[in-house]
């Protein structure tokens, strides 16, 4: 017990002096950070463009946006005043030169679909506000010690502070708005958090206060401190079990179509499954010999038994075989882009 205590003891190893050196220089923002932000943002921007994850990591580990925000919860902790105002001052920086960076490249981008790697950064939840937590104390837990890890970079890929701020610009520059809002609540939150993070490890941690202890003031910044947290965490709960409900009826409608249209003459040729809190719905498209009613009564009718399904509308299209065979089906249409052709035409 004695040695597992060492172990955890977050005194041992402890530079105190140099932390402060550190983090006052990294929150510093001059000409060299923000060209190197500028590059990081083409970089990130262009892995989004792409699609490619290995390109957006690499974008993250050369971004000094870090800095800044762990310099805002530092000077927290600290009651560093003027730290506190250069680092919220850089902070704003770095958004606004990310932000219009992002827009330009994507004003001149020649593709302009939405990519899954785009998408992934409009749908916070709590799952980020965990990470951005745990993040932000491995990295102002490895700045503390004589000699310094690299966690920094690590906790700059895991909570992803710069593709959320390239997908700001995505939407701008393609009016796309409603990406921007979750995608500046998603920044936000890994932002906020690793500042909540790192003032909580440099009051555990003891450091020496710039200014004298105020009981008063102290109550306001934990007042502030825990107000704040809980209007970040909030909306981040509720994207989660919007997601966990969508994630849960999408899997039971796979399921569903999947064991319940398994007949000889007749195959799913297209299927839409939309996830909606009001009115779900499922649609579903066949080839082959068209359902009996007896066939169509049982599916609806197994419908409700699916606890997940329940309330789902259930639309079942048929697309007439004609003179071909299952196989020759397949081979003629399911198999080529001609299949995709015909089925506008069925449904127009």
């Amino acid at each position: 017990f004695a040695k597992i205590k060492n172990l955890l003891d977050l005194k041992t190893d402890f530079d105190e002096d140099g932390t402060y050196t550190l983090i006052d220089n990294g929150a510093e923002f001059k000409s060299g950070n923000a060209w190197g932000l500028i590059f990081a943002i083409f970089i990130a921007s262009i892995g989004l463009n792409v699609n490619s994850t290995a390109v957006i990591i690499g974008a993250m580990l050369i971004s000094p946006l870090m800095g800044p925000i762990v310099g805002t919860g530092f000077s927290i902790g600290t009651h560093d005043f003027n730290l506190l105002k250069k680092s919220v001052k850089n902070l704003a920086y770095a958004v606004a030169i990310s932000v219009v960076t992002s827009t330009l490249f994507f004003l001149i981008s020649p593709s302009g679909s939405v990519k899954s790697e785009l998408l992934a950064r409009t749908q916070p939840t709590i799952f980020d506000v965990l990470i951005a937590f745990f993040g932000g104390g491995a990295g102002i837990v490895a700045s503390t010690r004589v000699n310094k890890g690299n966690a920094v970079p690590g906790v700059a890929i895991a909570t992803a502070l710069m593709p959320p701020l390239c997908t700001v610009g995505y939407s701008f520059a393609h009016f796309e708005f409603q990406y921007a809002i979750g995608a500046f609540y998603l920044f936000s939150i890994n932002a906020v958090f690793i500042m909540i993070a790192t003032y909580v490890f440099t009051r555990i941690l003891g450091f020496k206060l710039t200014v004298d202890r105020n009981p008063s003031r102290d109550k306001t910044i934990h007042r502030y401190m825990t107000w704040g947290s809980f209007v970040f965490i909030i909306p981040s709960i509720v994207m989660a079990w919007y997601l966990h409900k969508k994630s849960q009826f999408e899997n039971s409608a796979l399921d569903f179509i999947n064991s319940e249209f398994n007949f000889s003459t007749t195959v799913v040729a297209k299927k839409n499954i939309a996830f909606d809190l009001e009115k779900p719905r499922i649609e579903v498209f066949v080839f082959g010999d068209d359902l009996t009613e007896e066939q169509r009564f049982k599916i609806y009718q197994n419908l409700d038994k699916v606890p997940a399904l329940r309330g789902s509308s259930l639309k079942i299209f048929g697309i007439q075989k004609d003179n071909f065979s299952l196989n020759d089906l397949e081979e003629r249409f399911i198999r080529r882009s001609e299949f995709s052709e015909l089925l506008k035409i069925e449904e127009g």
